[in-house]
């Protein structure tokens, strides 16, 4: 479902969220040309945004950028995401943020 203009109408925010209720998952999305910390902060917005109506879900963040990002493992703003999300998630948050140019594919 889009998130950018339909699930929350102000404010900074992710495009889409993909979400499974049969198996208790949800997919923060972003859609981005090469702000990789800008990305994260419209995820990280709003997972704190939705978080009451998914507290029940695993949460997930991806990103699928247009241009190779400059990296920046330790930003503030990834570390922060990854913190929240292993206190959703009560696990390794290796796995549930994950970004990559032009296309990320994968299978649930």
């Amino acid at each position: 479902m889009k998130v950018y203009g339909c699930l929350i109408t102000e404010g900074e925010r992710c495009d889409y969220l993909i979400v499974s209720c049969e198996y208790k998952l949800a997919f923060f999305v972003e859609l981005k040309g090469h702000d990789l910390k800008k990305a994260i902060g419209q995820i990280y917005s709003s997972i704190t945004k939705l978080l009451t109506e998914i507290q029940e879900f695993k949460i997930h963040a991806r990103i699928v950028l247009n241009r190779n990002p400059t990296p920046d493992i330790n930003s503030s703003i990834e570390l922060k995401l990854k913190k929240r999300l292993k206190q959703q998630n009560g696990k390794d948050t290796l796995a549930l943020i994950k970004y990559k140019s032009n296309v990320l594919e994968e299978s649930m």
